[in-house]
């Protein structure tokens, strides 16, 4: 099974049931060809999943299943909130899981530095009091998204390092 069936009890410590999505997860985990699948959920403070997002490859045209960039789940699940015909009023969670199939095993999905940004740019219009993310122990969270140390998304790397990115000390 590619998805860890320990998940929803390391939750319960955050006040956080997802019992009833362990099986669209695992679903969702099964099918992904994306080895280190991240999935996103966005939850009200009375335990309503509000909105489920997963990282996706986006197809460049190149050729089928070549991919350039990819949609983090974060996003994804933001974005998909945003299509719900009555958004939520009150406080929200988003919980951002790496599961990966090879190893079955949590993995370290903080939010990277763009999708730190993403999220810090909508907090308020979601109402987000509490990101919680997986690390290969367990789970951490922060109530203060903008402070978390991020890294750049893989990614990113290669654009970051395109010379047309890199400023010119003498401009």
């Amino acid at each position: 099974m590619p998805c860890l069936p320990e998940v929803p009890s390391m939750l319960v410590n955050y006040g956080i049931n997802i019992d009833n999505l362990m099986e669209r997860i695992k679903s969702d985990c099964t099918k992904s060809v994306i080895n280190k699948f991240h999935v996103s959920i966005l939850l009200a403070s009375t335990g309503e999943v509000l909105s489920y997002g997963i990282n996706k490859h986006l197809c460049d045209g190149e050729k089928i299943g070549h991919s350039k960039f990819s949609l983090h789940s974060e996003v994804n699940c933001v974005v998909n909130y945003y299509f719900k015909p009555v958004l939520n009023e009150n406080t929200t969670t988003l919980l951002v899981m790496k599961l990966s199939k090879k190893i079955q095993k949590l993995g370290n999905s903080k939010p990277c530095a763009a999708c730190k940004v993403f999220i810090s740019n909508n907090q308020s219009k979601i109402n987000l009091s509490r990101v919680i993310y997986s690390t290969q122990a367990g789970f951490e969270e922060t109530n203060d998204i903008i402070s978390l140390d991020s890294k750049v998304s893989s990614g990113d790397r290669p654009t970051l390092r395109n010379p047309i990115y890199i400023k010119n000390a003498d401009e």
